[in-house]
Parts: C-alpha cells; structure tokens; sequence
C-alpha cells in the first residue's frame, strides 16, 4: 500500500535553506518573480503578489521519508518559516484519506529532527530526496488526529 503526503508551503524566505550547500534566492530576488532553487517548486497561478508565486510542493513516501519528486543529486538544509500557509493532503493508494482541513500548520513530521513549533518545515533531505531522521509514526499520528 502506497501512502503519500502531498504538501503545497507558501515559504516566504527561501534564503532560509542552503542547496548544494549555497543560500537559495534572497526575498528581493524573488520579489522579481525569479525562481527558487530548492526541487520541488512550482508555481502558483492564482498569485498576484510576485513575492508569493512560489510554492514548495514535495510529495513524500509517508512510510520512508523519500521525496518522491526529488532531483537527484541536490541535497538540501531546509528552514522555512510558512506563516499558517502549509495545505497537506494524505493518500492511499492514490485515494485521498484526509488532510488538514484548512489548518494549515506543520506537523512534527515536517521538522524531524527539531521543534518547528508548528511554523516551520525543518528537514535535512540528501542528494537521493531521503528526508532525515524520518520517522513515520508521526506521519501516523497526525493521520488519526485527522480523521477524528
């Protein structure tokens, strides 16, 4: 059984992550509508602001902690902050099973390894998409607060 989390983050800072080992683009240089470097991002269309056209969109493998629409051979320290703006669904078997509902806080699964306090997706995530120190059975806890 496949069981997928699929994550849509407004990050305001990207400079708060280092790809490759290098800051990613300051807020300024985004401002300019310049992409980030960080995977994973896609644009979002209904955006006016050029400062928020960016969204951070990993879709992760809820059991081993692999980003599935990773580019190979970056690797990643992620420190964002999301201002209430972190939308997850979880699948599956391709089927939608819950999400979280307007609530758009970060879990403990999206700051592994440190206290995101609920604001900020922290992770490590190596040149294969593996995120570190992941552990599913907070993927599996927040899934049955969901559900209630």
């Amino acid at each position: 059984m496949s069981k997928i989390l699929k994550i849509s983050a407004g990050v305001r800072y990207y400079e708060d992550a280092d790809i490759d080992g290098v800051e990613d683009i300051s807020y300024d240089v985004q401002q300019q509508g310049a992409m980030p470097r960080v995977p994973c991002v896609v644009m979002n269309p209904d955006e006016k602001n050029k400062a928020d056209i960016w969204r951070w969109c990993p879709e992760i493998d809820a059991e081993t902690g692999m980003v599935l629409n990773w580019k190979k051979g970056v690797k990643a320290n992620i420190h964002y902050k999301v201002f209430d703006d972190c939308m997850i669904d979880y699948f599956e078997d391709g089927k939608l099973v819950c999400n979280n509902d307007g609530y758009w806080c970060c879990p403990k699964f999206l700051c592994p390894d440190e206290e995101g306090y609920g604001d900020f997706i922290i992770m490590l995530i190596d040149e294969t998409g593996q995120i570190a120190d992941w552990n599913p059975k907070d993927v599996e806890k927040w899934v049955k607060g969901q559900k209630k």
